[in-house]
């Protein structure tokens, strides 16, 4: 669902880099047309008619994705 607040660009990559031990190269060609300036999921829905409420750090949910992949891919 979300965590229900932004996660910058560079925190992903660097989220992304510390999960699979490495580096993420990256390429900033500046802001292209049809960029957001930001987009999140708001999820203000899903805590009123699920009770959902955002429990695992960003990192921690990063690692169970990249460990479930690794196993199923």
């Amino acid at each position: 669902i979300g965590c229900g607040s932004p996660i910058l660009l560079s925190d992903l990559v660097a989220g992304i880099s510390d999960v699979v031990g490495g580096t993420v190269r990256t390429c900033d060609h500046g802001k292209q047309r049809g960029d957001v300036d930001a987009t999140f999921a708001e999820t203000s829905r899903a805590r009123s008619e699920l009770g959902f409420a955002p429990s695992v750090p960003f990192r921690e949910r990063l690692r169970s994705v990249h460990d479930w992949l690794l196993k199923h891919a």
